[in-house]
């Protein structure tokens, strides 16, 4: 299931071949100039060199069209996949319609949630009616993200359009992508072609290479990327015996004023809230924290949680104190794993004190966050899509 580790050994299998066939050929070269002395072997082509060759060519490098609900408003996924796919040489158009004429035919469609807007759906039926491959990237759960969430109402599935379109885009679709692994197996044990694709960062922004400078107090952070009013709920006195017992911290909020007011027990120079951004400014957000918390219920929708929360605090070597849901699990760098209130009070404790502790944590974050940044992501991207497009080929050859 770490699909780095899979692009870190075929990388290491390809320079172990090289070095293997660079080694023999300089063996060989000698005996062959003795026994012939005219340089017969210079024009034979060298296996390693083809095979690299080959691999160069055959990289998916065509026309991408990403579609989205608002080409002015990009989800964070849909600007890392955008860069990652530049970054490996692809030709990538982000738009919300396909307007007959005003560009070329792509090599492949990635829709964006496209049940949001139902144009979306009708450009990508008439792409559909022409063969042209379509890959459903999912931001988010939809089949389980519960009411209580702040944005139900524009992405949820609770009316007949919204649920009818997104069937639709599944049936549409020839793959469907996922940002975590859990609800790529759920797509998949529906009978789905589902695969997991990671969120990331990308550099493209140089906001994620900024570092804050230094402040005297602790910032104890939630900022409402992951989890919802009754998560934070759930440690809520944990977060204010924390504060009474250490007078160096302070608390952020962000994107939530519900959330907020459930501190009103803090006093106000103790608290800060934040509101929401824009993505391309949420690292400014980030780098608000010293401690990000991030309380998650063992739901079902918490169990197909994204780890981006704590992949963008990685980069920003922000250490985290999280639920153990199987994001979380399953990342592991950079952070600390909490189950019950007491362990949630405990190591919140150790992380306020132990400022050393909270620099090899995010040191640990850091390192293993660049296996998620955007020109890595683009490897897989267009080994994906290379899937995808013979497999529609194949599928075309049989008819």
């Amino acid at each position: 299931g770490r699909q780095d580790l899979v692009e870190h050994l075929r990388d290491l299998q390809t320079n172990i071949m090289l070095q293997r066939n660079l080694s023999r050929q300089q063996q060989e070269k000698p005996k062959q100039e003795e026994e012939k002395p005219k340089p017969i072997v210079e024009s034979q082509p060298s296996p390693v060199p083809n095979q690299v060759e080959v691999d160069s060519t055959e990289r998916f490098r065509g026309r991408v069209f990403i579609m989205v609900s608002d080409a002015h408003r990009l989800t964070h996924r849909t600007i890392v996949m955008r860069d990652a796919l530049q970054l490996q040489g692809c030709e990538v158009h982000v738009i919300s319609e396909i307007r007959g004429g005003t560009l070329p035919k792509p090599d492949v469609i990635v829709a964006s949630n496209p049940h949001q807007t139902p144009r979306v759906l009708e450009s990508l039926a008439a792409c559909s009616a022409v063969r042209i491959p379509i890959i459903l990237d999912l931001d988010d759960d939809f089949e389980h993200i519960p009411v209580s969430h702040p944005a139900y109402s524009q992405i949820g599935l609770g009316n007949m359009i919204s649920a009818k379109a997104y069937t639709a885009s599944i049936l549409l679709s020839a793959m469907i992508t996922a940002p975590s692994q859990n609800l790529a197996n759920n797509m998949l044990s529906a009978g789905y072609n589902a695969r997991f694709m990671p969120d990331g960062w990308t550099r493209v922004n140089q906001l994620w290479q900024r570092r804050p400078s230094f402040r005297p107090r602790v910032h104890i952070a939630w900022l409402g990327q992951a989890g919802l009013f009754d998560d934070i709920a759930s440690i809520r006195r944990v977060i204010i015996r924390t504060l009474r017992e250490f007078a160096n911290t302070q608390l952020v909020i962000s994107g939530n004023k519900q959330v907020f007011q459930m501190f009103d027990a803090v006093p106000d120079d103790r608290r800060v809230f934040l509101p929401s951004v824009e993505v391309s400014d949420y690292p400014y957000l980030l780098d608000q924290a010293d401690i990000l918390l991030l309380p998650l219920r063992n739901t079902p929708y918490n169990q197909s949680v994204s780890d981006r929360a704590l992949v963008e605090a990685g980069v920003k070597h922000i250490p985290w104190l999280a639920s153990p849901m199987p994001a979380v699990t399953a990342w592991q760098a950079g952070g600390l794993v909490a189950e019950t209130p007491e362990e949630w009070h405990t190591l919140l404790r150790h992380l306020v004190m132990d400022a050393e502790l909270r620099m090899k944590l995010g040191d640990a974050g850091l390192s293993r966050a660049e296996s998620r940044e955007a020109y890595t992501l683009g490897k897989q991207w267009v080994r994906l899509m290379d899937e995808v497009i013979q497999n529609a080929r194949n599928r075309k050859k049989s008819a």
